[in-house]
């Protein structure tokens, strides 16, 4: 953590979940964490979830990461307090907080605070770094064409700007 201290001065919620095996058979994980800052805020408190991707070696409990620094799981400031398990079908689930823009006095003058976010599929991407899809159960919840599918690396603002609502107000402002 010293070396890293964007991830915070205590983990929150660390998540370690199975991804897949790499060429050679190895189970590889995936460890989430939450980064909390208990001698007071930081810039990075409850706003991220960082990652890293390893090999899980069961037989000796060691877990050896591919690289000591951490990723961020979403850009967005608003993914945190991960939490997860494999279902019955063998998937790896995680999902978090959704959190909101309001004041602690908005949270509590309304009686409730953040969502629930909806969750996510993790897995192995051919690099061997961490993917993530919804659960297709998510599918059912929407009856019409995708909103957005981004299958390649992406920056923020492109990403935002292929999705039809960002379009429509783009073409109506103008």
């Amino acid at each position: 953590m010293a070396a890293h201290p964007k991830t915070g001065q205590v983990w929150e919620l660390p998540t370690f979940l199975p991804i897949g095996k790499d060429a050679q058979g190895r189970e590889r994980r995936a460890l989430l964490v939450n980064p909390a800052f208990p001698a007071g805020p930081g810039e990075y408190s409850s706003k991220y979830t960082f990652y890293w991707v390893g090999v899980w070696d069961g037989s000796s409990r060691k877990w050896t990461p591919d690289d000591t620094e951490p990723r961020l799981l979403d850009y967005g400031e608003r993914f945190t307090g991960p939490s997860g398990m494999v279902d019955d079908k063998g998937r790896s689930l995680a999902f978090t907080i959704a959190q909101d823009r309001r004041s602690e006095q908005g949270h509590y003058d309304s009686g409730w605070a953040h969502n629930a976010g909806l969750p996510i599929v993790l897995s192995q991407r051919e690099d061997g770094d961490l993917a993530f899809t919804p659960v297709a159960e998510v599918a059912n919840l929407h009856d019409g064409a995708a909103l957005v599918n981004i299958s390649s690396p992406t920056s923020v603002s492109d990403a935002t700007l292929s999705s039809p609502r960002s379009r429509e107000t783009c073409s109506t402002s103008s």
